[in-house]
């Protein structure tokens, strides 16, 4: 009996997330390391932000900004963005940067190249709103 307590709210928890209509969203791409680029989904929180939240797919990383328009993706991160965003955070879902877009992510998360990509995610977020900066999965944000 517990246990079905448990799943109910987990699963009414889940479903508001997958629920929430999108918020404004737009592709933002930077300029990160010499002759590299780094894109990312961005969603503006709904009110004030309470914090800038990074969200990092698993796998290889690869949303396909670059040939990918409208940003479809099974990965669960990148299709409950919206509610993230209507919970109150800035949400930057990150894409693989330009010089992975054949490889991805894999065996790269770990790099000095990564850290230097993310760093100027977290410096571009930062300056659209002075709150904290947290990640999901994947995150290995770079200490600033």
């Amino acid at each position: 009996m517990r246990h079905s307590i448990v799943r109910a709210v987990f699963g009414a928890a889940l479903l508001a997330l997958v629920a929430c209509p999108a918020a404004a969203e737009q592709v933002v791409t930077i300029d990160t390391r010499p002759g590299v680029t780094q894109s990312f989904i961005f969603l503006e929180a709904a009110g004030t932000a309470t914090a800038n939240l990074i969200l990092f797919m698993g796998g290889n990383g690869k949303i396909a900004l670059w040939r990918n328009p409208d940003r479809r993706n099974n990965n669960f991160l990148v299709r409950t963005r919206g509610g993230f965003a209507a919970q109150g955070f800035n949400v930057a879902v990150v894409d693989s940067p330009s010089d992975r877009h054949s490889d991805g992510l894999i065996g790269w998360r770990g790099t000095d190249a990564h850290r230097q990509d993310i760093a100027a995610v977290i410096r571009w977020l930062v300056a659209r709103a002075k709150v904290r900066v947290t990640g999901s999965s994947r995150a290995g944000l770079p200490v600033m």
